[in-house]
């Protein structure tokens, strides 16, 4: 199986998991919002454009060379926080959200607050990042 299969293949499964899971504590904004972005999630699986890190082997990237945001930064401009996306490149476009250090107070924590998607969620999210040959 190629890369690009397996990727849609996970996140088609992980959109699944997440549609399947309603956590009764968000609000209707937040419940609102988590839908609209499982569906940009869906719409980034569909693409069959991901973004990798093609001249090193070292993967997460955020953003590859080529313009393409990982899942997480295409949920990010697609929700209208590209800024929070190209500051996230700036700043490292390398890294793992499973790394950041008060990740509530971070730009991307208060982003998953607003959408109702948790930290484990977006972890998730941007986990699967093929490395080359794959």
């Amino acid at each position: 199986m190629n890369t690009c299969t397996s990727q849609r293949k996970y996140l088609t499964k992980v959109v699944q998991l997440m549609s399947n899971y309603q956590d009764s504590a968000l609000s209707s904004e937040q419940k609102a919002n988590r839908n609209l972005a499982l569906n940009y999630l869906q719409e980034y699986a569909d693409r069959w454009l991901y973004a990798s890190d093609d001249d090193q082997e070292r993967t997460p990237i955020f953003k590859n060379g080529k313009g393409v945001y990982c899942a997480l930064g295409y949920l990010l401009v697609r929700t209208g926080y590209k800024k929070y996306a190209d500051k996230i490149v700036n700043d490292n476009n390398y890294i793992d959200i499973e790394e950041i250090e008060n990740f509530n107070l971070s730009d991307i924590g208060k982003w998953t607050l607003q959408y109702g998607i948790d930290r484990s969620e977006a972890i998730i999210i941007q986990r699967y990042a093929p490395r080359r040959g794959e």
